[in-house]
């Protein structure tokens, strides 16, 4: 009888672990939020609160330089971790301004580099989003 419920424990354990890592998996994926009401309110173009990226306009209007700024910040976040990277951009914020905050000129100078193939799988994109905005310029015209 023990035995038995060694084995059981030990399966269990192991369906535990596995159904763990595929939640992590899964949550670790940034999930994208259009036509934002917060965003709206606050008068921004896009804002991340981790995990999710909160963009005031649809995909289809969604310029890749606003995506690009907002994914930069997903990386300092996934870098600094969650706490310091908001407690510094708060600090930043408060103490200096919005244009000197160094995670916004990090993100203002990335704006001009087309997204990578893994910031599209990142932010769940369709493979044939436009990479810069000249690029969806010309698909639009």
């Amino acid at each position: 009888m023990r035995k038995s419920r060694t084995k059981i424990d030990v399966d269990s354990l192991i369906y535990l672990v596995c159904y763990y890592k595929i939640l992590l998996n899964k949550m670790s994926r940034i999930k994208v939020i259009y036509n934002s009401y917060i965003t709206w309110l606050l008068n921004l173009d896009g804002l991340v609160l981790y995990p999710f990226v909160l963009l005031s306009t649809s995909i289809d209007e969604t310029l890749p330089s606003i995506l690009k700024h907002e994914v930069t910040h997903v990386h300092q976040i996934e870098r600094e971790g969650f706490c310091k990277f908001y407690f510094h951009y708060c600090k930043n914020m408060w103490f200096d301004s919005y244009t000197n905050n160094i995670y916004e000129q990090e993100a203002f100078s990335n704006e001009t580099i087309a997204l990578t193939q893994s910031e599209i799988e990142l932010l769940n994109l369709p493979p044939t989003f436009p990479k810069t905005d000249d690029a969806m310029y010309m698909l639009n015209h």
